[in-house]
């Protein structure tokens, strides 16, 4: 073989590994903001907003809370959150499960970053009992 067939066999299985690599590997979260601080769910009533650390910090001291005081219904609900990079809802994190890598489960689509339903071989949680529904109706005061 010369010079030019082994340099360019080796810039064709350099392309092609990349390509196989950028097709198969995982999803990746990075770069997407999953914990922004400031941004708050009210468990109540379900409205989201984002307020200063600052300002956090200073209501969860005078009531004594982690929550904070919804600016919609007033109720004492309002729990941090993290952003699902699957179905871009957020969802309060108090109400959430962790999967058994400790990462937590969407209870909007049921994703999670290691195992995802389908991984598990279940369907997606669309349209079904999600996993942080009794925990959360514990907390609305809706047990049975």
């Amino acid at each position: 073989m010369n010079r030019q067939a082994v340099t360019a066999l080796i810039a064709i299985v350099v392309i092609g590994g990349s390509v196989v690599w950028l097709v198969t590997r995982p999803p990746s979260t990075a770069g997407k903001e999953l914990d922004e601080p400031g941004w708050r769910k009210c468990g109540a009533c379900g409205y989201v907003w984002h307020m200063e650390i600052s300002e956090i910090v200073k209501e969860q001291r005078e009531t004594g809370s982690p929550w904070v005081k919804c600016p919609k219904c007033g109720e004492l609900k309002g729990m941090r959150t993290l952003l699902c990079p699957e179905c871009q809802e957020r969802f309060c994190v108090p109400l959430a499960e962790k999967n058994a890598d400790g990462q937590y489960i969407c209870p909007n689509c049921g994703y999670s970053p290691t195992v995802s339903p389908e991984a598990r071989g279940e369907e997606p949680y669309r349209g079904r009992e999600r996993p942080g529904d009794a925990l959360r109706d514990e907390v609305e005061g809706e047990t049975e």
